[in-house]
């Protein structure tokens, strides 16, 4: 029988302890076959205290274990110890203050028999915040080819996020598949990337198998991030995409970086960034004129507010896989180029 290990982050979480641990019990995949990992990450309230009362009175026969940190180190150096003292075939990464359905694990690790070859499954989400879907589709969806998986990230078509996802736990030590340390923000993003990469075939379920509660409080509040900290994250995630060596997705690349170019510049505090922003702002301006696509090099010119404001024009992008662009006429809102 195939064995998961869920790893699930824990700081100053007590609110949702008892809920989380509720899900873990209700699971109905053989609860021997499931090991579940808390990382108390320093936190200053009573999350471990509960988490060792709930651990000490469960009887479900799932193995948990309890490990904690001395001081707060961020969420990634707590789901990398969450690799490191994992045991299992499988990691299921999850988040404290989210649920997951009943079926959660006994669906993912089904679809591991259909689809032996695939390194990843991954469920439906439901953000229940915006009352949205991650994936609308009603059939299971087998995407094939490292340039494939990357193209579905860059264009964020599927989840972006580590969680609700079983992931081979061989596959993820093998590779050296770590959380990036040192980055406060869309540190998972960035742990994303480089698993796509490497992974020649994910599976995407349509059965809703996690709930994003969206906690306003949580780490990941935009209200709570600092405007420099926040842009010194876009600013790490544009370089790493930019230093990706794939043709394939060259477009991609470059939509993916022209969007967090475009939250830099539209952020409403001033930071320290206007010259990487120029540079990297070039750099598109070179590119779409070596891809030799003239509707890309309009639509990284409107990147210069003076060069929107007198053409009065705007190009938009499509959300889906076709990479379509078209030019549209900002006072009239009628098109004239479709791609």
């Amino acid at each position: 029988m195939k064995t998961v290990s869920i790893i699930i982050p824990v700081y100053n979480a007590e609110a949702y302890i008892k809920q989380c641990f509720a899900n873990i019990c209700n699971q109905t995949y053989t609860h021997s076959a499931i090991e579940c990992v808390f990382i108390d990450d320093g936190s200053k309230d009573n999350s471990s205290s509960l988490i060792k009362n709930l651990i000490t009175k469960d009887d479900s026969n799932i193995t948990f274990q309890l490990i904690t940190h001395e001081h707060n180190q961020g969420v990634s150096v707590a789901r990398n110890t969450g690799i490191k003292a994992a045991k299992n075939d499988y990691l299921f990464f999850m988040d404290v203050d989210d649920n997951i359905s009943a079926d959660c694990i006994h669906l993912l690790v089904k679809a591991t028999s259909d689809y032996p070859e695939a390194n990843i499954i991954v469920g439906n989400l439901l953000n229940k915040k915006e009352d949205t879907c991650h994936h609308t589709k009603e059939a299971v969806i087998c995407r094939n080819g490292c340039h494939q998986n990357l193209h579905d990230t860059l264009l964020f078509i599927y989840t972006s996020f580590p969680v609700n996802k079983l992931i081979a736990r061989k596959f993820v030590l093998d590779n050296h598949l770590f959380f990036p340390v040192g980055i406060p923000y869309f540190e998972d993003l960035q742990w994303i990337i480089d698993v796509v990469q490497l992974c020649d075939k994910i599976v995407y379920l349509p059965q809703l198998t996690y709930f994003y509660e969206y906690v306003d409080s949580s780490t990941m509040s935009h209200s709570q991030q600092k405007p420099k900290t926040l842009a010194e994250c876009y600013l790490s995630l544009i370089r790493k995409v930019t230093a990706l060596d794939t043709p394939p997705c060259a477009i991609e690349k470059h939509l993916f970086i022209h969007f967090y170019i475009c939250k830099l510049m539209n952020m409403k505090h001033r930071v320290n960034s206007k010259e990487d922003v120029a540079f990297f702002r070039k750099g598109l301006i070179r590119q779409s004129i070596n891809l030799r696509k003239p509707l890309l090099f309009l639509y990284d010119l409107l990147l210069f507010r003076p060069f929107y404001m007198i053409t009065q024009l705007k190009v938009y992008r499509s959300h889906s896989a076709e990479l379509r662009l078209w030019i549209c006429d900002r006072c009239n809102n009628n098109d004239t180029y479709f791609l």
